[in-house]
């Protein structure tokens, strides 16, 4: 157990964990453990709003720790906390503030490391080499979603967005689709004032969400959360 964090809680299956964490005592750091050995670390106003977040992309959360961290000191413990469990060699799912690794990585074995270099420093250019995934299953499996996404409002510009977006900030999307990056069709995670039609992860990190949210005298407003990532 590390210091200041509370004993793991096992957390399988649940839906809410707001029965463990006082109303007023939920602000701090906490520690997800999961069912293949990974962990993920990370801060939150309300540890139990941020955990229902997270079971909404993974399904495999097994059990959480807490220590309670004042507002203003949360960025700077989360990356001591991130710094020193990757240095004691736990395997983690975060990304931000996370080390990258040197030397060959899966990614150079279909985009060059000097073909990443120029993608970095060269905003112009995009590498479109390659076919897209045709996954007969996945199709299957997400048809029905599309279909309806496809007569929502919105769609043909949601549509064109998300294509800008991995045009510009992803390396190799039609070579690194499925292994690297993926973008869901009306993911189920949605509050009741919003809807949620798509986003894009790379690996685990959710890097842009494209919504459309109600607010007052049910006016709808389309916006879209870019979240900084640093690399696939």
């Amino acid at each position: 157990m590390i210091d200041g964090f509370s004993q793991p809680h096992h957390v399988q299956g649940r839906a809410s964990i707001a029965d463990l964490f006082p109303l007023g005592k939920r602000c701090g750091l906490y520690i997800l453990q999961f069912s293949d050995g990974e962990i993920y670390a990370g801060q939150a106003l309300d540890v139990t709003r941020r955990y229902v977040q997270h079971c909404k992309v993974h399904c495999d959360i097994e059990k959480i720790s807490f220590k309670r961290v004042a507002k203003k000191n949360l960025n700077e413990e989360e990356r001591t906390l991130i710094w020193m469990l990757e240095h004691e060699g736990h395997r983690l799912r975060n990304i931000t503030f996370t080390s990258i690794p040197r030397g060959e990585s899966d990614f150079d074995l279909i985009m060059s490391a000097k073909e990443q270099e120029r993608w970095l420093k060269d905003t112009s250019y995009v590498d479109l080499s390659g076919s897209r995934v045709v996954d007969p299953e996945l199709r299957r499996k997400y048809r029905r979603k599309f279909q309806r996404f496809a007569t929502m409002p919105y769609s043909d510009e949601v549509t064109n967005v998300l294509r800008k977006y991995v045009h510009a900030g992803i390396p190799a999307p039609l070579k690194s689709e499925l292994s690297f990056w993926g973008c869901s069709c009306l993911p189920s995670y949605s509050y009741t004032n919003e809807t949620v039609f798509s986003r894009i992860n790379l690996h685990w990190q959710e890097v842009f969400t494209a919504s459309v949210y109600e607010g007052l005298c049910s006016r709808k407003k389309l916006y879209w959360l870019c979240s900084y990532s640093t690399c696939v």
